[in-house]
């Protein structure tokens, strides 16, 4: 009887053990998950994005090294997210897929030829939907790869010993300078890039792309190739919603 009890009551020590060791994380997940409902969860899926999608065009796009992306890119106001979110690097797909803790707000970014990276849902990688599509016609090549910039790719650089003086203090470069380009009279006279960065590396552009598209926009439609009211704009967006949208929409970012 004495050993029956004894087994019993080890039994019912182990259970109580395994109950204890299971409610552990269960009670640190529902913990967590509170605290980031109180703590401005907004932020969650924002950064999980902003995180996929700056990853995935440094990696698969600017072919930098993808530690370092993650270490100085992954950079935001809100540090105590950014250092918390988990990011994988898919590179045999050019996928990147983020979530806090592992767990939160989960997004992906997929690389496509012609392309680049685009956000994507979980049920577009399984449905294949991003890569089936055909490429965009390649850009024309330069027509004369020797000519001076813009035309070409060649420069001719000042001999100013204060442009170079300028171009390489330090101070004057700032913290994580990528890249310095001085343009004069249509010309570039002086050019530098930090570690890792080349001339020919490409750069996020962020809001600068913006400026340029209006500009370029502006002048379509002052040629009457554009209107802001226009709509219809693809053959793809007929027969649904995005018929709707027009010109003006995508130049104020509110197309939906």
């Amino acid at each position: 009887m004495f050993g029956v009890a004894t087994r019993r009551g080890s039994m019912r020590r182990v259970l109580r053990l395994s109950m204890f060791l299971m409610a552990v994380p269960l009670l640190g997940i529902v913990g967590l998950s509170g605290w980031l409902a109180f703590i401005r969860p907004e932020l969650l899926p924002i950064l999980s994005a902003y995180a996929v999608k700056t990853v995935c065009s440094n990696v698969f796009i600017a072919k930098r090294d993808a530690d370092a992306v993650i270490r100085t890119d992954v950079q935001i106001e809100e540090q105590r997210f950014a250092k918390r979110m988990k990011i994988d690097i898919d590179t045999a797909n050019q996928r990147v897929e983020a979530a806090a803790y592992g767990l939160f707000a989960r997004r992906y970014a997929q690389y496509a030829e012609g392309r680049g990276c685009t956000l994507i849902a979980k049920d577009e990688i399984l449905a294949g939907d991003i890569l089936d599509r055909p490429p965009p016609p390649p850009l024309p090549p330069p027509t004369a790869q020797d000519a001076l910039w813009p035309t070409g790719e060649t420069t001719q650089l000042s001999d100013s010993r204060r442009l170079r003086a300028a171009l390489n203090d330090p101070v004057l470069q700032g913290p994580g300078m990528r890249a310095i380009v001085v343009v004069h009279d249509g010309r570039i006279v002086g050019e530098t890039y930090g570690e890792g960065f080349t001339a020919s590396t490409p750069l996020l552009g962020w809001s600068m792309t913006k400026t340029v598209n209006a500009a370029l926009v502006g002048m379509a439609i002052k040629d009457g190739k554009l209107s802001l009211n226009q709509k219809g704009l693809f053959p793809q967006w007929a027969g649904d919603a995005r018929a709707e949208i027009s010109v003006a929409d995508l130049m104020a970012m509110a197309s939906g």
